[in-house]
């Protein structure tokens, strides 16, 4: 039976059917059936089943044709080979979602991956949407719907629903997460375990969830990396509607999966530009699922963004230190509180109390007034010198920790978060009379800093920190390019404007690897400073080429095949006219010896370049739907020892350029360390800003100048070295 169709068949379904339920107490339809009870789903329910004509009270029919009331959802629980022709019926009958639980898919080989195929397929061409297969359903009980056998969610308390959500591959991973949540005291208003994803991703399945509003946080499990298009699309969703987005990732990528093509490969992970795209939009990153549970606790307490100057109130002055060096390392700030506030302070506390920050009021306050504790934490959050409030209490149980439980009151728009550091079978109670009176309480020091440090509104410069690497990322609202001019130093060859980069680019050979000279022209379009050079192809020429170069020259073997030239004997630094010809003999010999197929273009002489700082400029183009990526490091050839990169959206203006560089760790160096002469900055920001729109360009996947050579101030930047790739189709 069909009807209209309904605006959502897969939160809000008017009619469900569960294919494949059984009375048996181990099968999973029977407890789907079961929750969907429970939780009073306000629709229709039928099960499918030949067999039986009722299950645990529900009417159960032979076919999904058989259900005499519209059908907008059905939940299928039946083995891996039939699930395809029963999305196909549910079709027929003008359901317009499907929940596939059954497992049996490409999680388990080659015969599985046939049959999520053949599903992929029939849901594409009959327009029903499917979440699954191999998954455990979805929540939503702002319209009653609890579609799952999570047996956390069975025992969910709904009169304690928070504006939280989750969505996950991984229904065990949400399962933990709902039922540590609904624990202490947060139980999620929707819940979705997609697993295969053969239709609906997590990135959907969110979008959706926040526009059915209002939602403060969306804690998602990814267990690999989203189609950037979408992912940003979702960002900035969230962000629009006000719902905060959490991320814990597993299956992170390798890293050096990609360092055979260049240094820029090994230090910078594939997942880069997704934690880019993260950071722009303020999504939080967990370390575990523990991470999303303090999170939700935070957040639903009203714990909203907040500045990063912490007023600290402590019970034991240990607590109070560890508390400080923990919000230190973690970024915020532990500010001296101002003379006035620590005369008030001083009227309440003991005389070896202390009161600049952290303020301890010791145990003989809690002995003697513990409501004085609450007056002290409002006095501390009236100091203009802070944000929010961190109270760190030790062994607060018993009668003294009721008494502080009634009498403590988070301040008026200053958020105050909780560590509780006592045995949870003795904190039951005034925990839960805290959690009531809007205070965000959590087991431990580092558990309320981590959830503080989420919520803290964060400076643009922020450091992003890939397996494998140090980087550091510029807020990408900084990278949008404008028409200022991007200047070069004196002794760069010409003045760019943004503009003059949109075209197709220079003229550049076939082939997948470009040698360094046949890549020239792309520096010399993008006006980056090179050295004056000469390719050679009859060694009996290289003495008369490197007299023209000043007498020394730097050789270096030109073949496609050789990207890392010191690895095969092809570079040789600081050779005479005398011995040119020799040297290069050997450098070719040394590469033959290695790869005997080697195209050898020639050898390339280059003037030898003056002393400064090196660096590594490495761009990569887009894929997987995210903006293409710039990475500068300090160290160039040697980048790898110092570990020191950033890495931010492409492309950027001069601007943006020279604030990458400023947060590296060793921008000093070049910027004048201990008084060394400083180096010619904004030449190697121009560098750093014109290879970052030269990576826009058609046709190239990555550019990477290593070194460049950014000599004394107004002596300009030099690209000494250069590795091209292109699309090979």
């Amino acid at each position: 039976m069909t009807g209209p169709a309904v605006p959502d068949p897969l939160f809000a379904p008017r009619g469900i059917a569960v294919a494949g339920a059984s009375p048996k107490a181990a099968n999973i339809g029977g407890r789907v059936l079961e929750a969907l009870w429970l939780h009073q789903f306000a629709g229709a329910i039928a099960a499918v089943n030949p067999g039986h004509s009722e299950i645990a009270g529900t009417p159960c029919f032979p076919s999904l044709r058989d259900v005499p009331f519209a059908v907008d959802l059905v939940l299928v629980f039946v083995g891996a080979k039939r699930v395809a022709d029963l999305v196909s019926e549910a079709a027929d009958i003008g359901a317009g979602a499907a929940v596939v639980y059954s497992s049996g898919f490409a999680e388990t080989g080659a015969d599985g991956q046939r049959e999520q195929e053949r599903l992929r397929r029939i849901a594409r061409e009959r327009g029903i949407r499917v979440i699954g297969p191999n998954c455990q359903g979805l929540v939503d009980f702002r319209s009653g719907l609890a579609a799952t056998f999570s047996p956390a969610v069975l025992g969910a308390d709904r009169d304690r629903l928070a504006p939280v959500a989750y969505v996950g591959q991984s229904g065990a991973v949400g399962g933990v997460f709902f039922d540590l949540a609904r624990q202490r005291g947060v139980t999620p208003t929707a819940w979705v375990s997609t697993g295969n994803e053969v239709d609906l991703t997590v990135t959907e399945a969110a979008t959706r969830l926040i526009d059915a509003g209002p939602l403060e946080l969306l804690c998602l499990y990814l267990e690999q990396v989203p189609d950037g298009a979408e992912w940003l699309a979702l960002a900035e969703r969230a962000r629009a509607a006000g719902t905060r987005l959490a991320v814990l990732r597993s299956g992170r990528s390798d890293s050096g999966r990609r360092a055979a093509a260049s240094h820029t490969g090994s230090l910078v992970g594939d997942d880069v530009p997704f934690e880019l795209a993260c950071e722009m939009h303020g999504v939080i990153t967990a370390g575990d699922i523990a991470d999303l549970v303090e999170l939700a606790v935070a957040r639903r307490a009203g714990a909203g963004e907040r500045g990063p100057r912490v007023g600290v109130v402590t019970t034991s002055g240990g607590a109070g230190s560890l508390a400080a060096d923990q919000l230190e390392a973690r970024g915020l700030r532990v500010p001296v509180l101002s003379p006035r506030t620590q005369t008030r302070l001083r009227e309440l506390l003991p005389a070896f109390g202390a009161a600049e920050n952290p303020v301890d009021v010791t145990a003989d306050l809690m002995m003697r007034e513990p409501e004085d504790l609450a007056r002290v934490c409002a006095i501390v959050a009236e100091d203009e010198a802070v944000d929010q409030v961190l109270l760190a209490v030790t062994n607060l149980v018993g009668p003294m920790a009721d008494h502080v439980a009634a009498t403590l009151v988070p301040p008026p728009g200053v958020p105050l978060t909780m560590a509780y550091l006592a045995a949870p079978d003795r904190t039951v109670a005034p925990i839960q009379a805290l959690t009531e009176r809007g205070v965000a309480v959590h087991p431990g020091i580092r558990a309320a800093v981590t959830a503080m440090a989420a919520l803290t509104v964060r400076p643009s410069t922020q450091r992003v920190a890939p397996p494998g690497s140090a980087s550091r990322a510029l807020h990408a609202g900084e990278s949008r390019t404008s028409d200022r001019r991007v200047a070069h130093s004196a002794s760069a060859s010409r003045a760019l404007r943004v503009g003059e980069l949109r075209d197709q680019g220079p003229k550049l050979p076939a082939g997948a690897a470009l040698t360094e000279w046949s890549a020239t022209p792309l520096l010399d379009w993008a006006g980056v400073h090179r050295p004056d050079a000469e390719l050679v192809t009859d060694p009996a020429t290289l003495p008369a080429a490197v007299e023209r170069l000043g007498g020394n020259a730097v050789l270096k073997v030109q073949s496609p095949q050789v990207l890392h030239k010191s690895e095969f004997g092809a570079v040789a630094v600081g050779v005479d006219a005398a011995h040119a010809e020799h040297t290069a003999a050997e450098m070719l010999a040394s590469v033959r010896a290695a790869l005997p197929d080697a195209e050898i273009e020639g050898v390339l002489a280059q003037r030898m370049c003056g002393p400064g700082v090196e660096l590594l400029i490495g761009a990569r183009a887009g894929t997987g739907g995210y903006p293409p990526t710039i990475t500068v490091g300090i160290g160039g050839t040697t980048v790898e020892l110092y570990g020191d990169v950033a890495t931010a959206f492409a492309p950027l203006d001069a601007g943006s350029a020279r604030r990458l560089l400023e947060g590296l760790r060793g921008f000093p160096l070049l910027d004048g360390y201990r008084g060394r002469t400083p180096c010619d900055v904004p030449a190697a920001a121009a560098a750093v800003a014109a290879l970052s729109r030269a990576i826009t360009l058609p046709g190239l996947v990555e550019v990477e100048v290593n070194p460049l050579i950014v000599h004394a101030a107004g002596s300009g930047a030099t690209a000494v070295d250069l590795l091209v790739r292109k699309e090979t189709t």
